[in-house]
Formats: structure tokens, sequence, C-alpha cells
């Protein structure tokens, strides 16, 4: 593991650090004192996402690591394509930071890929928290549709694709999305 602290961003919960994770430029955060709780965050959601309320909360009895996942963010790298590949990276991440077993919560996306690093790297996971996140099961190797995944990278989408993205078609879903 590399570690810097070149241009580190600030935040009220700690400052912006860099580890090289197979060659990526990797940017983590990490806040509070106690056991490790890696948090693995949405479709794009980078370190200036997390609520400060939640990872304030958190810290209070354990030391909370967040980090920009591989190209998003002040990450390097490309955004991977499958839920697998997002798994491997963070369990790259768990490595690099020389945590071992350790406490993982998944919020969203986040959920899924935790699952996944369960499944395969069961030796890095201590325990496993899943909130607001997709249900278990599926094949170990979902991949975005294409055009899923040209929709939800749009840089500033609007409303209609967020409505798209997490809604389905019917009145009665796109209402409760309007709302």
């Amino acid at each position: 593991m590399t570690l810097s602290k070149e241009a580190p961003g600030s935040s009220a919960l700690g400052s912006t650090e860099f580890i090289e994770v197979d060659g990526v430029r990797v940017a983590t955060r990490s806040v509070g004192a106690g056991g490790p709780l890696v948090l693995l965050h949405r479709f794009r959601g980078t370190l200036d996402d997390w609520d400060p309320a939640l990872l304030s909360a958190l810290a209070l009895e354990r030391r909370v690591i967040t980090f920009d996942s591989i190209g998003v963010g002040e990450s390097g790298g490309e955004a991977p394509t499958s839920v697998e590949s997002a798994a491997d990276f963070a369990a790259g991440v768990v490595r690099s930071l020389g945590l071992g077993a350790t406490d993982i919560l998944g919020w969203s996306l986040g959920g899924f890929v935790a699952q996944l690093l369960a499944i395969k790297q069961r030796a890095l996971v201590r325990k496993l928290v899943l909130t607001g996140t997709m249900a278990p099961g599926g094949s170990v190797e979902v991949v975005w549709s294409p055009k899923w995944l040209e929709t939800a990278s749009t840089p500033v989408p609007s409303p209609e694709i967020a409505l798209s993205l997490f809604f389905t078609g019917s009145e009665t879903s796109r209402a409760a999305g309007g709302a």
C-alpha cells in the first residue's frame, strides 16, 4: 500500500488521503476510533455524498472508513461494468488498508457489492450490514445493461432519468417518485 496526503480535500469529517490499489489511486477518508467499519456507497456515490450526521454518529464508537470507488469522484481508473468487479475492487481496498476481517456497511448498490464481497472474500468480512439495498440472490456475475449504465451515468440526471432508474412505469410508482 502506498499512502499519500498530497493535495488532500477537506471535510468536517476528515481529510482525503490516497492509497494505491492495483495501480489505481483511490481517495479515502477515515474518522473516529475503534473497530473499523468500511462503508460501500451507492452507484456513483462519492466521499462527499455521505450524510455527515450518519458518519458522526457511527464514528462515536467506530473508525469509519469511506472511499471513492474506482472511476468515481477523486479515485482514478474506469468505473466497473459489473457488481462483481466493484466487489473485487472493494476487497482490494480493504486489503490495501490492512484491515483484515472487518465490518462492512453497504448502502443502495453498495449493499449488493457488499453481499458479493462477503460471498467471494469471506475472510475479509466480519459483519455485514445492508441498508436501502438490492435484494440478495441472483447471479454473482450481474452485469448492467449498456442502456441502463448509459442512463445512470448521465453527468447531471434529470428528474425523468431518476424516475426511470428508481421507479417502474406504473402510475402509482411514478406518482410516488414524483412526490
